[in-house]
C-alpha cells in the first residue's frame, strides 16, 4: 500500500428527494489500500460506492480519481469495477466467457483476451473451470469467478457491495482470507462495504465507520476499535463498558481521570481534551478485562461484585457492578486460557485492565 492518493470524495452529498443519504463526505482512499466502509443497514455506504462506481451521481461535491473529477462520467468511461452482493453472472455463458465479457466490450485485440481470462482464472484458483457453466458452481467459486471477471479489465480501483453476504458463516470466513490475499497479489485498491464488524477489522487496512450518512472515523481497524472516535463508533464495534469519570488533570503526556464510584486513573488523550473538571465517558473493551482475586500494581484494579456469568465456549463473560458510590455495570470478557478466577455470580473479585485500554469521550448530549 502506497500513501499516494488514488481517490479523494470531497464535500459528496446525495438527496433523494427531501431525504439525505449522504451528508457531505469526505475521506481518500490510497493506492493499493484495502479501505472498507462500515455501517448498518440504510447508513449510506452503498450509496456511497454506487457514487464512486458511477450508478448514482452525486447532488453535490466532488469524487476525484488520480486528480480527476469523475462525477460526471457514466459507469463505462471510468476505471473502476464493481463485484455486487449476487455476483451477476450471465448464466447463458460459460466461466470464461463471463470473465471475457468486459474485455470485449472494451475492445480488447482478439489474441490477447486468451491469455489475459486464463491468467485472471488462475489467480483466483479457477483455471480448470473456463468451460463450466454458473450453475454447476457453488457459491464460493461462483464468487470468485466474479471477482476474475472484474479484475480481468485491471482497473485502478474494485469496488466490492457486501459480496460475502450470500454465503454461510465458514464459506465467508474462507472467502475474506482468499480475497485479502488476491488484494495484496493484485496490488489493486479495494473499496469493501459491509456491516459486519468482524470482516472489516479482519481484512481491512482502514475502516470508514458510516452512520447517517457520515463518516464518523476513518483510521485502523486497531484505532477503531481500542481507541473510537465517538459513542456511535464505540457501541458499533463490539461490546464496550462506557464508565462515567471526571477529568482532575491533563497535558500532553496523558489525562488523570476518576471513575464515578471507582478507581482513579491515567489514561491517554487523544483529539479530545476538554478543560479540567469536565465529566467524560470512558470507554472499555471486554477483551481487555480480567477477573483477579485481588488488585495489580501495574492496572486499573477496581473491586466488583457479579451478578451475571456467562459461559461461551471460548470465553465467558461477566457482569459486575462497582462496590463504590455510583453503581456501574461492566461486562468482562476473557479466555478461558490462562485464567486467575472464575467468580459466580454473588461473590466479589477485582477486575483488571491496562489504563492503555480507556478512550475518553464527550459525555453523550453535551
Amino acid at each position: 500500500m502506497s500513501d499516494a492518493a488514488l481517490l479523494h470524495l470531497e464535500n459528496v452529498v446525495k438527496r433523494f428527494g427531501t431525504s439525505t443519504a449522504v451528508d457531505g463526505v469526505n475521506f481518500t482512499v490510497r493506492s493499493g489500500e484495502f479501505l472498507t466502509l462500515l455501517g448498518p443497514s440504510g447508513c449510506g455506504k452503498t450509496t456511497i460506492l454506487r457514487m464512486i462506481a458511477g450508478f448514482e451521481t452525486p447532488t453535490s461535491g466532488r469524487i476525484l480519481l488520480d486528480g480527476q473529477d469523475i462525477a460526471p462520467l457514466p459507469p463505462w468511461n471510468r476505471p473502476v469495477n464493481t463485484v455486487f452482493q449476487q455476483y451477476a453472472l450471465f448464466p447463458h455463458l460459460t466461466v470464461g466467457e463471463n470473465v471475457a465479457f468486459g474485455l470485449r466490450r472494451k475492445g480488447a485485440q482478439t489474441g490477447e483476451i486468451g491469455p489475459r481470462v486464463a491468467e485472471a482464472l488462475e489467480s483466483v484458483r479457477l483455471g480448470q473451470f473456463a468451460d463450466r457453466m454458473p450453475s454447476q458452481l457453488s457459491g464460493g467459486q461462483q464468487q470468485r469467478v466474479a471477482l476474475a471477471r472484474a479484475l480481468v479489465c485491471k482497473p485502478r480501483l474494485l469496488l466490492l457491495d457486501e459480496p460475502l453476504s450470500a454465503l454461510d458463516h465458514a464459506l465467508r470466513v474462507a472467502m475474506r482470507e482468499e480475497l485479502r490475499e488476491l488484494q495484496q497479489k493484485a496490488g489493486i485498491a479495494f473499496v469493501f462495504v459491509t456491516h459486519d464488524q468482524g470482516e472489516a477489522l479482519a481484512m481491512s487496512d482502514r475502516i470508514a465507520v458510516i452512520g447517517h450518512g457520515r463518516v464518523h472515523q476513518l483510521a485502523t481497524p486497531a484505532d477503531v476499535y481500542e481507541r473510537p472516535a465517538n459513542r456511535y463508533v464505540a457501541s458499533f464495534l463490539g461490546a464496550a463498558n462506557v464508565l462515567r469519570a471526571k477529568l482532575i488533570a491533563i497535558d500532553d503526556a496523558g489525562a488523570d481521570v476518576q471513575i464515578e464510584g471507582g478507581p482513579a486513573a491515567r489514561i491517554p488523550v487523544g483529539e479530545y481534551r476538554p478543560p479540567v473538571g469536565t465529566d467524560v465517558d470512558l470507554v472499555l473493551r471486554p477483551d481487555f478485562v480480567a477477573m483477579c482475586a485481588g488488585p495489580s500494581a501495574n492496572h486499573v484494579s477496581w473491586k466488583v461484585r457479579i451478578t451475571d456469568r456467562q459461559y461461551h465456549g471460548q470465553f465467558t463473560q461477566w457482569r459486575a457492578e462497582g462496590l463504590g458510590k455510583g453503581i456501574i455495570e461492566a461486562t468482562a470478557t476473557r479466555s478461558q486460557v490462562g485464567s486467575e478466577v472464575d467468580p459466580k455470580p454473588g461473590t466479589e473479585a477485582w477486575v483488571v485492565f491496562p489504563a492503555t485500554s480507556l478512550a475518553m469521550l464527550p459525555v453523550e448530549g453535551t
